[in-house]
């Protein structure tokens, strides 16, 4: 179904429903996929907001920022390297990842 594709951009929600194929498939072709470890990651943040006892307001502020940040570093990153914005996605996703354990002390190589 990827071919029968006329976006421009496809913004994931949830779930990976975009197979690997597609994606790869989509990204030749031009069209950008952000995939949801990106785009999908409002109600995590507004449940940390909350826990820190955080106002709707600040919840929102905090979701369009850092969703904003992700999005331009995944797509810089993705054009600088040529490869497809779930890679560069993943790519973050991971580094982060293993920073935060290394704070805690919990990363083992």
């Amino acid at each position: 179904g990827a071919d029968k594709v006329k976006a421009c951009i496809i913004a994931d929600g949830a779930g990976m429903m975009v197979s690997r194929q597609a994606q790869e498939y989509l990204h030749a072709r031009g069209t950008l996929y952000l995939p949801d470890l990106i785009t999908n990651v409002g109600a995590q943040i507004e449940a940390y907001v909350e826990y820190c006892d955080g106002t709707p307001l600040n919840a929102f502020e905090k979701v369009s920022g850092t969703v904003s940040r992700n999005v331009q570093t995944v797509l810089c990153e993705s054009r600088i390297k040529g490869i497809p914005a779930y890679d560069a996605g993943l790519a973050l996703a991971r580094e982060r990842v293993i920073m935060a354990m290394k704070v805690k002390g919990t990363w083992k190589k």
